[in-house]
């Protein structure tokens, strides 16, 4: 189904939450709040999500390549399989976001929040990680190859830097 942003806010104004695998025309998501929508499958390439509340979302098997969630409220959003290639989320709040089985390739989580935030088995070779906060998350069996940390807080508390 083809939505644009006005039809899919009025749906989620009326209080519809399931949205899954629906085609949107505009790319201009600029603050959207879609609190617990569910939106797996969705395709977003290129789109603008930053500063979007997104709060338990469910963006199962989504395609969020190349796009922006810069000061996006992820908290507790579930990520899991999707495609989050190329996509930034500086300062974005992914606090229990579970992101298990998500693909990652060069992304930037610079000063975002990722407290808590499942990443087990996770690739996020060449991510940067500058200033993030990673308290309690679990990075079990992540792929940390050539990610930048500096200033990073490691989810046993300890502070990392590109040095260390």
């Amino acid at each position: 189904m083809a939505m644009n942003k006005k039809q899919l806010l009025r749906s989620y104004a009326t209080g519809e939450r399931k949205f899954v695998g629906i085609k949107l025309s505009e790319f201009d998501l600029y603050g959207i709040n879609l609190c617990g929508a569910d939106l797996s499958d969705i395709k977003l390439e290129e789109f603008d999500l930053a500063r979007a509340i997104l709060r338990g979302v469910i963006l199962r098997n989504a395609k969020l390549t190349d796009s922006c969630l810069d000061s996006a409220d992820l908290t507790g959003a579930d990520f899991r399989g999707a495609n989050l290639r190329w996509s930034s989320f500086n300062c974005a709040n992914l606090t229990e976001a579970d992101l298990r089985e998500a693909t990652f390739e060069s992304n930037s989580f610079y000063k975002a929040s990722l407290i808590g935030a499942n990443l087990q088995g996770v690739n996020l070779r060449d991510a940067n990680l500058q200033e993030a906060n990673l308290s309690g998350a679990n990075l079990e069996g992540a792929i940390l190859t050539k990610v930048t940390f500096d200033n990073t807080i490691m989810p046993d508390g300890s502070i990392r830097t590109e040095n260390d």
